[in-house]
Formats: structure tokens, C-alpha cells, sequence
């Protein structure tokens, strides 16, 4: 952002040179433009922060639902299928005296643990596209988590229920990141009126001092029309901060407004990560 100021600084003399073949303005229409101008360009802003935001929000609280839900699963996992002695152990070395019964529990909370832990490393590291291949390729944890719990019998309804409750969550979760983006058309927009706003302000704030100063190494700092020169800089640091802003807005897996900037799911995938690798599966 900084370099952008000072690029536009500094090229403001080149760009007003290259207008000056035009035609000179009268310098009355200058406020009818910037008046039609900032109005539609304001409200357009307002409405895409406005969607942008409650985007976010929604998708934040559809991931906390789903992480929330994961750890939920987990320790009711833990607290049916794991004798309470041999929690928070290494289940290799606890298998060696169990019975036949609780050796199938445990070999079955294993399968269920790895893909939890499988799942969770699908949202801290991977893009919706690979989350919809593994889906559509059959190698989705979910899916197969659900499978097993499903399998096990009537006794682990339950647990089938919130594996179900979990991938509605996903499903939530994705179609929010395909559907809820901000659309290109109004990026467009968006970038059409920044740019015609800056040229328009070039040509109404044209000065004949110009005159060739960008040949002239000591104006290009102070030179003529510094005023202009300075609150094109500024302008063009101000949208350039703004399309950031939206941009961010519109992509929540990346920049500074992020989901997992949520606290709650940060500690929530790691509470999750520390009990499941407690088991050394």
C-alpha cells in the first residue's frame, strides 16, 4: 500500500501529461461527476463489505458448529468404545490384555479416531475443490466414519446421528464458500468506477505549471500542483486499501479475515488433535 502511494505520487505528472491532449475542461463539471459519482460508488461499497461481513460471519459460525460437533463425537467415542483405564494411552500396548469384546471396541474407536483426525486436517489445510474431489471420489472421512458407526449396530445410533449432524455442517460449509462469495460482476464495478474516478480526477485538476516538471529532478517532489499531486496518492492508497478489504472479505480461507482466526475454532481442531494423538494411532 505504501508503494502504491508513492507510485501514485510520483506518476500523477505522467498521467496528467497524457491527458493534456485532451480537450480542457470548463471546471464546473467536475462537481456533477464527483457528486453522481460518490454516491453510487459509496453505496456500492457499503453493500459489498455489508455481504462480504455477514458472509464471514455466517461461515465462522457453520465451521464452530462443525468443529464443535467433531470433538463432541470424539468424546463420546472415547467414553463407549474405551475402558476408562486405558484412556489417554497408546492403544498398542493396551491391546495386549483385553478381551475379545474390548478388543473390537478399541480396534473400532481407532478406525473412528484416525478419520476425525483425517477430517480435521482437511480443513485446516485443503481447498474446497480437494474437499469436493475426496467426496466425489469416495474418500471422504466423513462417509466412511458414518459407515462405520452405522455398521456397528443399534447401539451406536447415536453416534451415527452426530456424524450425520457433522457432514450437514460440511455441506453448510461449502456451499457458503462457492455461493456466498462476492460476485465477480461487482468487483468489476467496482474497479471500473475507481479507475474512471482517478482520471477523471487527473483531467479537472490539471495544471499548465506542469509543463515537462517530470523531466525536471526537483519538482518531482515539490513541484507545481502538489496539493493534486498529494491527494491522488491519497486516493489511490485509499481504493487500493478498500479492494484489499473486499477481497479479503470474499476469500475466508486466506488474508487477515479468516475462519480459522476464530478462537474458538483454533482451539477447538487443536483440543481435538492433542486427544486423538494422545492414542498414538
Amino acid at each position: 500500500r505504501v508503494f502504491i502511494v508513492a507510485l501514485a505520487y510520483f506518476s500523477y505528472p505522467f498521467l496528467e501529461y497524457g491527458v493534456s491532449f485532451a480537450p480542457k475542461s470548463a471546471g464546473s463539471e467536475g462537481d456533477y461527476f464527483f457528486a453522481l459519482v460518490s454516491v453510487v460508488f459509496g453505496t456500492l461499497t457499503a453493500s459489498t463489505v455489508s455481504d462480504g461481513s455477514e458472509r464471514l460471519n455466517k461461515l465462522r459460525a457453520v465451521v464452530v458448529r462443525e468443529v464443535t460437533a467433531m470433538i463432541a463425537l470424539f468424546t463420546r467415542l472415547e467414553a463407549t468404545l474405551v475402558p476408562f483405564e486405558h484412556r489417554g494411552k497408546p492403544l498398542i500396548s493396551a491391546e495386549k490384555a483385553m478381551d475379545a469384546q474390548v478388543y473390537q471396541n478399541m480396534a473400532l474407536f481407532r478406525k473412528c479416531a484416525k478419520l476425525l483426525y483425517e477430517h480435521s486436517t482437511v480443513i485446516i489445510s485443503s481447498t474446497r475443490e480437494f474437499e469436493l474431489r475426496m467426496v466425489a471420489g469416495n474418500n471422504d472421512s466423513l462417509m466412511n466414519l458414518l459407515t462405520l458407526t452405522a455398521a456397528a449396530g443399534p447401539r451406536f445410533e447415536s453416534l451415527a446421528n452426530s456424524v450425520e449432524m457433522i457432514i450437514q455442517s460440511r455441506a453448510c460449509r461449502l456451499s457458503l464458500e462457492k455461493s456466498g462469495g462476492i460476485p465477480d460482476l461487482q468487483f468489476s464495478v467496482l474497479r471500473t468506477i475507481s479507475i474512471s474516478g482517478l482520471v477523471a480526477f487527473v483531467y479537472l485538476t490539471q495544471d499548465s505549471r506542469m509543463e515537462w516538471c517530470y523531466l525536471n529532478p526537483d519538482a518531482w517532489l515539490f513541484g507545481p500542483s502538489f496539493g493534486a499531486r498529494a491527494l491522488f496518492a491519497y486516493l489511490c492508497g485509499a481504493l487500493t486499501v478498500l479492494y484489499n478489504l473486499t477481497a479479503d472479505l470474499s476469500s475466508p480461507f486466506l488474508g487477515a479475515f479468516i475462519v480459522e482466526g476464530s478462537e474458538t475454532v483454533t482451539a477447538t481442531l487443536q483440543e481435538l488433535r492433542g486427544k486423538i494423538s494422545e492414542y498414538d494411532l
